[in-house]
């Protein structure tokens, strides 16, 4: 299955297939569900490994963001950054490994 996205107008997302326009979705709709499915697993099921290296990830951008727009300077932000960013790839890999090995029925 083929998927475009394509930005029109008044900030209108269309999803199109091979076969046409599927949908029309407003953009805040299409961010919650790509959000939402970064926290659920492959089954539809909230997975609390993705909870929170999204919620360690998030933190990360929230951090940085103000800093960046109020101009302070912290003096642990690069142990902050660097901690934050590898747990979440980390548990990021880790809850992929694990929904792929234990969901899909492989040999435990």
């Amino acid at each position: 299955m083929c998927l475009e996205l394509v930005l029109v107008k008044n900030w209108t997302v269309f999803v199109w297939l091979r076969k046409g326009l599927a949908g029309l979705v407003a953009p805040g709709v299409f961010v919650l569900h790509f959000l939402r499915d970064l926290m659920y697993g492959p089954d539809g099921r909230p997975s609390l490994l993705a909870t929170i290296t999204f919620g360690m990830f998030s933190l990360f951008a929230f951090v940085t963001l103000y800093l960046v727009l109020t101009g302070t300077k912290w003096e642990y932000y690069t142990s902050f950054a660097t901690t934050t960013t590898t747990l979440s790839t980390i548990g990021k890999a880790a809850d992929k490994f694990m929904n792929n090995r234990f969901s899909s029925g492989g040999d435990a």
